[in-house]
This record gives C-alpha cells, structure tokens and sequence, in this order.
C-alpha cells in the first residue's frame, strides 16, 4: 500500500489573497483595507489620492500639447520616469503585501502562485511601456535639438544622398528666416511646400 500526498484545499484562501492583490494593483491601499489594515491602508492610499488629483488638475488645466512639450523637455522627462520607477516598486510593494499578509493563514496553491505572478505582470507591463517610450522620445528630443545636420542617408558624403528618379514627384519645404539685433533665434516665417510633378 502506497501513502499518496493530499494536498490542502487552499481555494477560498487564494481567492482572498488575489482579490486584495488584485485591490491593490488598481489602487495601492484598496488591498490593505480589504484586509482591515487601516493604517497600513492610509499610509498607502493618501499618495495615492495625492498622485491622482495632481494627474486631474494637470489635465484640467493645461491643454494636452502643452503637457506633452513640457515632459518631453529632458530635465522633466527624467524626473518623470524616475518618478515612474518608484511608482512601480510602490505598487508592487502594496500588491505583494497584500497578497502575503499574515491574517490569511494556510500555505498559497497553484491557483494563488499563478495569480499573483499575472496581476504582477499586470501591474509591471503599463510602467515598462512608459520607461520604454520615454527613452525613445528623450533620445528623439535630443538628436533633433542638437544642432546635428541630419540626412536621409545619415553620412555627410553628398553623393551618398539619394536623388529622385526622372518620373518621381519631388517635395521641396522652403522656409523664410529673419534675425534681428532684439531677437536672440532665428525665426522662420514663412515655410511653403513646393511639389514638383515632372509626369504632369
């Protein structure tokens, strides 16, 4: 006769644990109060609170481009995915709490292991996606603001440039710049687009 290992039933248990987790994933604190950790729950809801009426009064306020071109500045966009960094050890922090918190005793099944592994994916995934495209528009803001002379090919050799074919439109932008002794840039005034069709 073979002892075979039973295992406990740890449904109800899981179930708890992830809907506090998963509590905490949309708002850090939510979980905590779930779990009738009062203080815990205000220590981890008020920034929260805090954070979000910022985001409200800055969109209600300032115009979308306007909130656009002032992040992209690099000073501010640095700050802004540091910021997005401790955001997401914060949220990860109020998540994981809740989920191991001591009220709920037994040991995790796989239902509560495979939970807690998605909602952290979930929780990951929105922060990575900023980190990943703040990078690329601060690397974009800074080539197109160096004072580099950028062309099609990248190199500096003329020849190397590529030149249209005898029957394909050709699009030329002329800009008109002025400067003045009072003027601190060059303005352009006037940008016109000018298309050649040699077929027509």
């Amino acid at each position: 006769m073979h002892a075979r290992r039973i295992r406990p039933k740890t449904g109800h248990t899981d179930r708890r644990r992830l809907a506090a987790a998963g509590l905490s994933a949309v708002v850090p604190g939510l979980g905590q109060a779930f779990n009738q950790r009062r203080r815990l729950a205000l220590w981890l809801l008020v920034p929260s609170l805090i954070v979000l009426a910022i985001a409200i009064i800055a969109l209600r306020t300032q115009s979308p481009t306007r909130l656009a071109a002032w992040a992209v500045a690099p000073a501010v966009l640095g700050a802004l995915l540091t910021l997005n960094l401790l955001f997401l050890a914060w949220r990860l922090f109020a998540v994981g709490q809740a989920f191991l918190d001591t009220r709920w005793h037994g040991p995790t099944g796989r239902t509560g292991v495979l939970g807690i592994l998605l909602i952290a994916l979930a929780v990951v995934a929105p922060h990575a996606l900023v980190w990943r495209y703040g990078t690329i528009a601060g690397e974009t803001f800074g080539k197109v603001f160096s004072g580099q002379v950028l062309s099609a090919t990248g190199g500096d050799d003329p020849d190397a440039r590529p030149t249209p074919s005898a029957r394909e439109r050709i699009n030329v932008l002329l800009i008109g710049v002025d400067a003045t002794k009072k003027r601190t840039e060059t303005l352009t005034d006037t940008m016109m687009v000018v298309s050649l069709d040699p077929v027509g």
